[in-house]
């Protein structure tokens, strides 16, 4: 394939949304220019498409009215203001959230995907990837350079044995520092590794709250009798410890990369409904022995979603691109509970 007519078919597909702001993106219609604005009031009141949506015209920014409506309606309601029709739509604020706070970080990721995957599957990787960070509460990202990795004033101690830095997670602020140098060069490889291995302490957070967080950790340095400042220990026996908060990198590492290792055609074709079903009851089966562990299996849980679904569960799982979010959450939990109870 062609890579520079690859790269920029998709940098026009993710540009053109990324772009975009909240107005252009909620608007739905909007009323011809060509009326005046006495007949543009007259078409409103008797368009029936509008006869029950609340209007916001009052408010003086469309911010402004968004947020009320944001506070006021369910997700895809829609309103009126000044004659148009918006939709409150919470899964793209969310994304839009993830995107700007980490700006230069979704860049560099765009690159890395565009370079990386084809381009029917660059626009659902990217939408995953965001929906995923904010779900592991939206952190921010710093992105560290072998200067700036060593000045960065979180407490950390860089070992002179690593080159330029280390990645971390910083559990007080929510906020993970990534190392992208390789040999002295940028190394979009090693941004996404890094970034990969982090957001599995962002979802440590995102699941047991920042005080029980902090109370492991605590416990994990105790009882590994190790200095709170002494990285090189915490290092070397931290990672080797089972029981610690770190040994998530070594138990749910290879699921995160799994997570990204994806198979759409299993995950969605028609076609394989049958193989997803027996996917699903083999899942079952290895619950029923205790053998199902979500986390190291994160890479097919959209796969029993979509199974789940077709055997009749609703799961709001379901994005609005027809995908499931993959994410091991209490309602996919308990349909599969309930699932496996028929087996």
């Amino acid at each position: 394939m062609n890579l520079e007519i690859k790269k920029n078919q998709t940098n026009t597909m993710l540009d053109t949304r990324l772009d975009a702001d909240i107005l252009s993106q909620a608007q739905e219609t909007t009323v011809n220019d060509a009326l005046s604005p006495i007949l543009d009031g007259i078409w409103d009141n008797l368009d029936p498409r509008n006869r029950w949506l609340k209007d916001y015209s009052k408010e003086k920014t469309f911010q402004s009215a968004y947020a009320r409506a944001k506070k006021e309606l369910w997700d895809k309601q829609k309103f009126l203001r000044n004659g148009n029709r918006y939709m409150v739509d919470i899964l793209n604020d969310n994304r839009m959230s993830v995107e700007k706070q980490n700006q230069n970080f979704w860049r560099e990721y765009k690159n890395y995907l565009t370079n990386t995957y084809w381009n029917n599957e660059i626009a659902k990787r990217y939408n995953d990837a965001l929906d995923l960070h904010y779900t592991y509460g939206n952190p921010k990202i710093n992105l560290l350079s072998d200067d700036d990795a060593k000045a960065v004033k979180n407490q950390t101690t860089y070992s002179a044995t690593l080159h330029g830095g280390r990645s971390n997670f910083v559990a007080e602020t929510n906020e993970m520092n990534i190392f992208y140098n390789y040999d002295g060069k940028f190394s979009a490889k090693t941004l996404v590794e890094n970034y990969l291995a982090e957001l599995l302490h962002a979802r440590q957070l995102s699941d047991l709250g920042l005080e029980e967080f902090y109370r492991r950790q605590g416990a994990d340095i105790k009882r590994n009798n190790i200095s709170s400042w002494d990285m090189n220990a915490y290092d070397k026996k931290m990672y080797t410890d089972p029981n610690s908060i770190e040994w998530v990198h070594v138990w749910q590492g290879p699921a995160m990369e799994k997570r990204y290792a994806r198979d759409y055609a299993l995950e969605e074709d028609e076609d394989h409904k049958e193989e997803r079903l027996e996917i699903l009851n083999t899942y079952a089966q290895q619950y029923k022995h205790r053998e199902f562990k979500p986390y190291e299996n994160q890479g097919v849980i959209r796969i029993i979603q979509r199974a789940l679904a077709e055997q009749g569960y609703e799961l709001s799982s379901l994005k609005a691109d027809e995908t499931f979010d993959g994410i091991w959450w209490n309602e996919t939990r308990d349909a599969f509970i309930n699932w496996t109870k028929t087996q």
